[in-house]
């Protein structure tokens, strides 16, 4: 949610569903990266911020959780939109 709401700030007249697939496509990206274990790949995931972002080991459930995040920001995004245009 935290992406899809930071590419929202980032390019604020981009459709949803531009920054739905987006996101998707980072957060995704990233969890797949955890299956290279090469050195050099170690080495930054030893730096704590970079093993905060990157992760150690690749969890299906988390591609899972990833997506209904960022739907469910977009969820959130739609109603705050709705209720702009109605002025409420």
């Amino acid at each position: 949610m935290a992406i899809f709401f930071g590419l929202g700030w980032w390019m604020r007249t981009s459709p949803t569903w531009r920054l739905i697939l987006l996101a998707l496509v980072i957060t995704w990206s990233i969890e797949f990266s955890q299956f290279i274990q090469t050195d050099w790949m170690n080495q930054v995931r030893q730096v704590k911020l970079f093993a905060l972002i990157l992760g150690f080991t690749f969890l299906p459930s988390d591609l899972v959780m990833y997506t209904l995040g960022i739907l469910g920001g977009a969820l959130i995004e739609q109603s705050m939109l709705l209720r702009l245009k109605q002025g409420t």
